[in-house]
């Protein structure tokens, strides 16, 4: 029963321990956002998972920032958009310079 129980740990663990070096050999090659952000960066593009679960890729210029709410300037609806800053999946774009930041990073400069 012991051999049984120790046989089943050993591969959990092993399991566990291959499944994390898989994933940091997935997220090693990603380029590390940048948690340094300049104030005034107004035009980004995001990845944003709407109310109804669709995910779209957004280039906004944002107007403010207020309560977890961002009110922008869409370019891909070409209308004014409320985002629900949670909503944006991953890191932000500066598509002036096309530099990788910090969602949170970038968050604190609105």
């Amino acid at each position: 029963m012991l051999e049984s129980l120790l046989f089943w740990a050993a591969l959990f663990f092993g399991a566990l321990f291959l499944i994390g070096q898989f994933k940091k050999g997935l997220t090693s090659s990603k380029p590390k956002a940048s948690t340094y952000v300049p104030s005034g960066v107004r035009r980004v593009s995001f990845d944003y998972l709407d109310q109804d679960g669709n995910l779209t890729s957004r280039e906004v210029t944002v107007r403010r920032y207020r309560g977890g709410k961002i009110y922008a300037f869409c370019h891909l609806r070409d209308d004014d958009r409320t985002f629900i800053a949670d909503s944006i999946i991953g890191d932000v774009v500066d598509v002036r310079t096309g530099e990788l930041l910090d969602r949170r990073a970038w968050l604190d400069t609105l």
